[in-house]
């Protein structure tokens, strides 16, 4: 094992769509923002899957050919509400997905991002607002400080709304979420996000077992 290189942690990330090149930028946006949540150091392979589907199957592979220095994990949006304490459960219960839990899979091996990954940028509005600069309208943004509960819509419409008039022109998905992601301060997604905070502290707990410390 390389030196200060945990690759037992991997995360198998929904996002970065169909091209090689959306995946790089969101393995990078990604790295960012763990690297920012203090996990410099001892960062896990961040593997972008683009769609959830993909990152799912590649998952459910990766724990059926488990290595004895690997430690798989699934991160993906939750897209609806989370109704239920278990994440497998909303997964399997979820009509988009229906997805079984791998035998060997826990609760350790699945993290959900809110609704979808943008809601963790309404922790951090600042951040957003300096990524556009001038015209950006960030009263437009959905104002719930609970940011597991804002719907999906609300979002993209909250989004648009705040950004159609910046010189980088609307929200986009590929072309901005990433580079938005690399900006916002994890701190303040713990603070507004139980999920993201359990993900975060959890990650962390499985590096401890290797005598990682980040």
């Amino acid at each position: 094992m390389r030196e200060n290189t945990v690759e037992f942690l991997l995360q198998y990330l929904e996002g970065g769509g169909d091209t090689d090149a959306t995946k790089i930028k969101c393995r990078k946006g990604f790295s960012k923002f763990f690297e920012n949540a203090t996990f410099k150091g001892c960062m896990p392979t961040i593997i972008a899957c683009g769609g959830r589907l993909e990152a799912y199957k590649n998952f459910c592979t990766a724990l059926a050919n488990l290595k004895s220095n690997e430690f798989p994990v699934l991160l993906v949006d939750s897209e609806d509400l989370i109704s239920t304490a278990s994440k497998w459960e909303h997964l399997k219960n979820r009509e988009g997905d229906q997805w079984a839990k791998p035998a060997t899979a826990t609760e350790d091996h699945v993290y959900l991002m809110t609704v979808c990954m943008e809601a963790w940028f309404m922790a951090d509005k600042k951040a957003v607002a300096e990524y556009y600069g001038k015209d950006f309208k960030s009263n437009k943004l959905p104002a719930n400080p609970k940011i597991e509960q804002i719907q999906k819509e609300d979002l993209f419409s909250g989004l648009k709304q705040a950004t159609e008039t910046t010189k980088k022109g609307g929200y986009s998905k590929g072309g901005h979420s990433f580079d938005i992601l690399a900006k916002i301060d994890p701190e303040q997604v713990k603070n507004a996000s139980p999920k993201a905070k359990e993900m975060i502290c959890c990650l962390k707990s499985k590096l401890a077992i290797l005598g990682k410390s980040c």
